[in-house]
């Protein structure tokens, strides 16, 4: 198995929690287990804060990618998301040091990819969609990508063997 020290993982919003929980409870400590100490992601709603919280309850480092300056949570776990980013495991990076602007969110998934990773863990089922982009851009970049897709419910590996 190839070193894996930091990953950027990246999923939607409207997949059941209790599903993404479990998932990514094993796949994150799977990695932690094995050597992973950092997980990079993007705060959105849903699979970013899941995944997030799981990497520090477990003891790993998270970068949390903040889409611009003024970035206003309004979803219903904004608690979750002020106590990730206050956690002394959690740094904040900002994509871009200024307001909100047409491009934020598909901008900050470039910054994420842009930072040194070994893998991206996605958990997605409609490559239309934020996820979808930055499936598509680590594939451009030769970039390992572990594909959770709920509806077939098994993980794929793209660029890589990480078994």
């Amino acid at each position: 198995m190839k070193d894996i020290k930091r990953i950027v993982l990246t999923g939607h919003r409207k997949i059941p929690t209790e599903y993404v929980t479990d998932k990514l409870t094993q796949s994150l400590g799977r990695l932690y287990y094995k050597g992973c100490e950092t997980v990079i992601v993007g705060m959105a709603a849903g699979t970013d804060l899941i995944g997030a919280r799981i990497a520090l309850d477990i003891g790993m480092e998270v970068i949390a990618c903040i889409p611009h300056f003024g970035h206003d949570y309004k979803h219903a776990s904004q608690k979750e998301y002020w106590s990730i980013l206050a956690h002394p495991k959690t740094t904040v990076r900002w994509a871009h040091e200024g307001p909100w602007y047409d491009g934020s969110f598909f901008n900050r998934n470039e910054f994420m990819l842009g930072l040194p990773h070994d893998i991206v863990l996605a958990v997605m089922s409609n490559p239309k969609s934020g996820t979808g982009h930055c499936v598509r851009r680590a594939r451009k970049n030769d970039k390992p990508i572990y594909i959770l897709n709920p509806e077939e419910k098994i993980w794929s590996i793209e660029n890589g063997d990480y078994s």
